[in-house]
């Protein structure tokens, strides 16, 4: 059944991004580790760490004036605001605090 709705993903479609900007997902994160915590993982992998964070506008990265045709599509873009946000560094400390109650 189609919705009309969307939502972003950068790599497989059935993995939506998650809107760490929304309070609901960034208060269920805690205790989604602490629940794996609690039933003996010693630690989680994180891939693409730079990239969960994205611009809380929602803008459109710029082009990149230094893609040509036969280059990565990926790299048709400067990630300005898809990876590498500031807001990253407080997120990684909240996960990092967690983590630490279980050391």
């Amino acid at each position: 059944m189609k919705t009309g709705q969307y939502y972003l993903h950068l790599f497989h479609r059935k993995q939506p991004e998650l809107n760490w900007h929304n309070p609901h997902v960034r208060g269920a994160m805690p205790d989604v580790m602490r629940f794996w915590f609690e039933r003996g993982m010693d630690g989680f992998r994180i891939d693409v760490l730079a990239a969960l964070i994205k611009d809380d506008a929602f803008r459109d990265n710029p082009p990149n004036p230094g893609w040509r045709k036969g280059d990565t599509p990926s790299l048709r873009q400067q990630r300005l605001y898809t990876e590498d946000r500031p807001e990253m560094r407080e997120l990684v400390r909240e996960m990092r605090a967690v983590a630490d109650e279980y050391d």
